[in-house]
């Protein structure tokens, strides 16, 4: 009897196996489903939308490797001569010899000295040796340069300009296809407005080109005077001032000339007719 249960049982269990089996493989499979999978095709469709973009946005900024460095460079010097006349000859023989030209100047003489101010620009790639060669006139008290780079405000400046170009040129598009008055003021008030900032940067790239392409030095060359060159100055001032004088008035009597003489005619006649009647 006991060997018939155990058949039993063992029969059971046999049966048991299979179903076990496939509820295993059913629950894995549900396992498995429900598991989140990641698109990598998708994804890799994202990464090259994202890189064609950047690429996009990068051709699109304004390439300006090409733009030249723009440096403004000026400089000063005080020089003590004992020919300030002499000093004032080699400064613009040097300021011809290096392609320059001289923006002021001005003469002041005083008790003690006598002062010259010059300021003189030359293109900047002959400042240096401009600048050797004006030092070499005399006894230099102060001698500096500065300098300044303009090259991220340039580019500023012309890639604005270009901006506002580009806005000019649609609004002329517009108001040519403009029908109503009201669009035409719109448009016309805009333009103005686009212009008038195109001049004002237009100037702005003028003057920061002029100011890079010449070099600006302020030379201030002085003599000292003792006072016997004082008492001589004087001398020749006041001299010149009686010249000058004399020179004035002999222009006026050239002047008046015609008109004195007349006057003695007329004189001349009346004193004829005044004594004809006295002998009547």
């Amino acid at each position: 009897m006991k060997k018939k249960h155990a058949a039993v049982i063992g029969i059971i269990l046999l049966l048991l196996i299979p179903v076990l089996c496939l509820c295993s493989g059913c629950a894995s499979k549900s396992v498995e489903n429900s598991t989140p999978q990641y698109d990598y095709a998708r994804s890799g469709e994202d990464k090259s939308s994202g890189s064609e973009i950047a690429q996009i946005g990068d051709s699109g900024q304004p390439q300006n490797n090409n733009i030249e460095q723009k440096i403004i460079k000026n400089g000063s010097l005080t020089i003590e001569t004992n020919d300030i006349s002499q000093a004032e000859e080699e400064i613009v023989s040097l300021t011809e010899k290096y392609e320059g030209y001289i923006n002021d100047y001005s003469l002041n003489v005083q008790k003690s000295k006598k002062v010259v101010f010059m300021a003189v620009k030359v293109p900047q790639k002959n400042f240096e040796k401009f600048f050797s060669g004006v030092k070499e006139i005399g006894k230099v008290d102060h001698s500096q340069i500065t300098t300044r780079d303009v090259t991220t405000e340039y580019i500023d400046l012309k890639a604005r300009l270009e901006t506002l170009e580009a806005q000019e040129k649609r609004l002329v598009e517009m108001y040519s296809k403009a029908s109503t008055i009201e669009e035409m003021l719109k448009i016309e008030n805009e333009l103005t407005r686009i212009r008038t900032s195109i001049e004002n940067i237009s100037g702005q790239i003028k003057y920061l080109d002029n100011s890079t392409d010449y070099s600006l030095l302020n030379i201030e060359l002085y003599q000292k005077l003792d006072i016997s060159s004082t008492a001589k100055l004087s001398f020749k001032d006041g001299w010149n001032l009686f010249i000058n004088s004399i020179t004035l008035l002999a222009k006026g009597i050239l002047l008046i000339w015609p008109f004195i003489i007349l006057a003695g005619i007329v004189y001349g006649v009346y004193r004829f007719k005044k004594h004809k009647q006295k002998q009547e």
